[in-house]
C-alpha cells in the first residue's frame, strides 16, 4: 500500500505483468468452453470492516483500468456471461466505480461491515447490480440461534430479492464451529420448505 502512493510506476508495472497473465488465461480458458460459462469470477478485496482499503481516487488511478480491461475481455469472449467480483468488507462507497468497470454481481456482500446496510444497499445498487452474499458467517450463523437464523434470512432476502438481483449465500466460507442446524436452518429459510425438503432428499441419495 506504501508502493501505490510513494512507487506508482513499480505498482503500474507490476499490475501489467499481473493483468497481462490473467488474460491469457481467460482466452485460453474460455477459447475452449466459453459458451458453457455462466460466470466470470474475479477478486480483489477493496474494503476492511470499516472502510476502504484506498480511497476512491487511488482506486480509479491504480486498479480500475486493470478491472476494466479484465471486465472487458470476459464480455468479449464470453458475452452471454456475467462478470462477478469478490469484495467483502465496507465498499458501499466504492460500487460506482465498479460498476463503471463492468461488473455485474459484486460477491459477497457483508452486512456486518461498516455502511453496508441492506435496505441501503437495494435502494441505491439494486437496478445496477446482482448482490451475492448478507448471510454472516460472522455473527448470525454461528452465534445466533435457529429461530434468529431463520427470521434474518428470511428479512434479508425479502430485502435483496425484491424485484430480483438477488443470489442468496453466505458472506464467506461457513466457519468451523458454526452449528449445523443454523446451516440447514438458513437453507430451509431461503429455499423455502418445499424446495428445502426436495434438496434434502436428492442430498441423500
Amino acid at each position: 500500500m506504501v508502493n501505490v502512493l510513494l512507487n506508482s510506476e513499480l505498482v503500474h508495472a507490476a499490475l501489467e505483468k499481473i493483468t497481462d497473465f490473467f488474460e491469457a488465461k481467460m482466452r485460453r480458458a474460455l477459447a475452449c468452453c466459453g459458451d458453457l460459462i455462466d460466470i466470470c469470477y474475479f477478486a480483489d478485496d477493496l474494503g476492511t470492516q470499516r472502510n476502504l482499503i484506498m480511497s476512491r481516487r487511488t482506486y480509479r488511478e491504480v486498479l480500475q483500468p486493470y478491472h476494466r480491461r479484465l471486465f472487458s475481455l470476459a464480455r468479449e469472449l464470453a458475452p452471454h456471461a456475467s462478470v462477478m467480483m469478490h469484495s467483502d468488507g465496507a465498499v458501499f462507497d466504492i460500487l460506482p466505480d465498479l460498476i463503471d468497470a463492468g461488473l455485474d454481481v459484486l460477491e459477497a456482500v457483508q452486512v456486518d461491515a461498516d455502511g453496508m446496510d441492506p435496505q441501503r444497499l437495494k435502494d441505491t445498487y439494486g437496478d445496477q447490480i446482482c448482490l451475492h452474499g448478507a448471510l454472516s458467517v460472522q455473527h448470525l450463523l454461528p452465534h445466533s440461534d435457529k429461530r434468529t437464523v431463520f427470521s434474518e434470512c428470511r428479512r434479508l432476502v425479502e430485502i435483496f430479492a425484491t424485484g430480483g438481483g438477488y443470489i442468496a449465500a453466505p458472506t464467506h466460507a461457513i466457519q468451523v464451529g458454526t452449528p449445523p442446524e443454523n446451516v440447514l436452518t438458513m437453507l430451509r429459510a431461503v429455499l423455502g420448505e418445499e424446495d428445502y425438503e426436495a434438496a434434502i432428499a436428492t442430498a441423500r441419495l
